[in-house]
């Protein structure tokens, strides 16, 4: 980690004084981010644990019974899903990130490409009038929410998932942390939103936690092995 920090002054070096590696910006951005990735891991190491699986698959209902609280939400649907980590802390906690400009840009365009099929998304988007409050929420700094009350925990994480709630458009990801968990401080339950998210970006932030999860448990109704759930098995073992 030490010899990578030093690797990334190098490189914005580089960057700065090299006019031949201005060219290569993109990559040598993608490699710092990389680089920061790892230090951050090396920095606090987790051992990361993806429930994936389709919508209505049992997901939520295998977290709340794996935690012995029903804090994961059974009435996701596919325009709502938000990715949630889940560990042991000290103090309990509600952790909120957003997304940023640049990443709802690419939400944005992707939901209204005619072949994606999001007129859900964007029929409830308009209904609601999440766009009247974008601006309050894109680019915004985290909001920390500290409680040992379990139903104000709850509340908290309604607050930025319900479906009727403006907000929950703009949150990128929730990490919940409970004092009486009982699990080691460094493993960290990931719940993922469903493989086949209307929108592909929401999607790929899950295909990232597989690729970087130590387990990962995939949730299937072995009754229908509907298309949605052959396709959850096919995207997650292909990789």
């Amino acid at each position: 980690a030490e010899n990578l920090t030093k690797t990334k002054v190098i490189l914005n070096d580089l960057l700065t004084e090299e006019e031949h590696f201005k060219s290569l910006k993109e990559e040598i951005s993608g490699l710092q981010v990389e680089i920061d990735k790892y230090i951050s891991t090396a920095s606090n190491p987790e051992y990361q644990i993806a429930i994936v699986g389709a919508i209505k698959a049992g997901k939520s209902t295998l977290i709340n019974a794996l935690l012995g609280y029903d804090l994961a939400s059974v009435d996701v649907t596919p325009e709502t899903a938000t990715l949630t980590k889940i560990k042991a802390s000290e103090k309990s906690y509600v952790k909120t990130s957003f997304y940023t400009n640049e990443d709802w840009n690419k939400i944005w365009s992707q939901a209204n490409n005619p072949k994606k099929k999001a007129e859900v998304f964007l029929k409830e988007y308009d209904a609601i009038n999440a766009e009247n409050v974008k601006n309050s929420f894109l680019n915004k700094k985290e909001v920390i929410f500290e409680s040992e009350n379990y139903d104000e925990l709850k509340e908290e994480i309604k607050k930025w998932t319900s479906s009727k709630a403006k907000e929950h458009y703009f949150v990128k990801e929730i990490e919940i942390g409970l004092s009486s968990l009982d699990l080691d401080k460094q493993i960290c339950i990931v719940d993922t939103p469903g493989l086949n998210d209307v929108v592909e970006y929401r999607s790929n932030i899950t295909l990232e936690y597989i690729d970087r999860a130590n387990a990962v448990i995939v949730c299937v109704n072995a009754k229908t092995l509907r298309n949605e759930e052959l396709l959850t098995i096919a995207r997650v073992f292909s990789r």
